[in-house]
C-alpha cells in the first residue's frame, strides 16, 4: 500500500531542562544514487545487545536495529544491514530534532519521541498525560482527538524508576492529511488552511482527508530533577485514503496498561507496541547530572 513520503513524527515544543548535550559525531554521507552501503549496525550508536544512548549517554534504552536515530544520522542513501538483507531508509533530513528531544523512526514511519520538559505543577497524577496529549494535538493542529484510555501506572512500567509517578495514555489524533496538503495550499490562504471550519466549507469530502495517528504516551514526573519526562510512540494508521501495515494489528488493540507492560497478552497492537514495551523495560537514567 502506498504511503506518504514524509513520516508523521509528532512532538510538542516545551521548555528545555538545563543541561548541555554531548556533541554528536558527524555521520558520513555518500552521493545519491550510489549502491546501498553494507553497514555494521553495532557501530551505529548501538551496542551489540541493542542498547542505544540517549542525550549523549545520560540515558539509555533498547530498540531494534532498524529504528533510526534522527539526531545522530545525516542524510545518506539507503543502508543495507550487515546481518540481513533489510534496506534501511533515512528520513532525518525531514525534521530538526531539538536539544530536549530524542527521536527514533522505523521504516514504516512509526516513531518514538523522548522529551525532557520543565516540571508542570498541579497536574493530577492519574490523568497528567491528558495535559500533554492535548498539548501535542494543539502543536500539530490536530483536527480531532480521542482518548481511549488513561490511568496511573506508577510501579508498573519503567522498572528503573519504580517510585516516580507515571501516567499512561492511549489516544488517537486526526491530522489534516499530507496526502492532499499541496493541492489544498494552492486553493486556501495560510489562515484558512489551519482553520477546520473554513476548510470543510471550501473542500469536498474527498479532498478533506485526515491522517490518523495512534498515540501511546507515558508521562513520568521527576520532581527531584524538576523535570517532566515524556515518552511517546506515534503509530500512523492511515495516510489520507491509504491504510498502513499497523492498521490491521490495531484492530486487535485492547487499550490498557498491558500495552505498556506487556502483561496479559501485551494488549494487542502488534510488533510496534512490543517495541515500546521493550523500550520502557530497558529505559534507564545513567547520569543524573544531566538535570543539574
Amino acid at each position: 500500500m502506498e504511503q506518504a513520503n514524509t513520516p508523521i513524527i509528532m512532538s510538542r515544543e516545551g521548555d528545555l531542562t538545563h543541561w548541555t548535550p554531548q556533541q554528536q559525531p558527524a555521520a558520513t554521507t555518500e552521493a545519491a544514487g550510489q549502491p546501498a552501503e553494507v553497514m555494521d549496525l553495532s557501530a551505529n550508536g548501538m551496542d551489540v545487545d541493542g542498547t542505544r544512548p540517549l542525550f549523549g549517554g545520560a540515558m539509555k534504552c533498547q530498540l531494534p536495529p532498524d529504528w533510526r536515530d534522527l539526531r545522530a544520522t545525516a542524510p545518506v542513501p539507503p543502508l543495507q544491514c550487515a546481518q540481513c538483507t533489510a534496506v534501511l531508509h533515512c528520513c532525518c533530513e525531514l525534521r530538526q530534532v531539538p536539544d530536549n528531544q530524542e527521536v527514533y523512526v522505523d521504516a514504516d514511519n512509526n516513531s518514538i519521541v523522548v522529551e525532557l520538559l520543565e516540571l508542570q505543577s498541579g497536574l493530577e497524577p492519574g490523568s497528567s498525560a491528558r495535559h500533554y496529549f492535548q498539548d501535542l494535538a494543539a502543536a500539530n493542529e490536530s483536527q480531532d482527538t480521542v482518548v481511549e484510555w488513561c490511568a496511573d501506572v506508577t510501579g508498573m512500567v519503567i522498572p528503573s524508576l519504580p517510585q516516580a509517578p507515571k501516567c499512561a495514555l492511549i489516544g488517537t489524533q486526526f491530522l489534516f492529511s499530507s496526502a492532499n496538503s499541496q493541492a489544498v495550499r494552492k486553493r486556501l490562504s495560510a489562515s484558512e488552511y489551519r482553520t477546520d471550519t473554513a476548510v470543510r466549507k471550501r473542500l469536498s469530502a474527498s479532498e478533506y482527508r485526515t491522517d490518523t495517528v495512534r498515540v501511546f504516551m507515558i508521562h513520568v514526573t521527576l520532581p527531584e530533577a524538576a523535570t517532566d519526562l515524556l515518552i511517546t510512540l506515534n503509530q500512523p494508521l492511515t495516510f489520507g485514503d491509504s491504510t498502513t501495515a499497523a492498521a490491521a494489528a490495531d484492530t486487535a488493540l485492547q487499550p490498557s496498561e498491558a500495552c505498556f507492560t506487556g502483561g496479559e497478552g501485551g494488549g494487542g497492537g502488534g510488533e510496534v507496541v512490543a517495541v515500546l514495551q521493550g523500550f520502557l523495560r530497558s529505559f534507564e537514567v545513567v547520569d543524573w547530572a544531566i538535570f543539574c
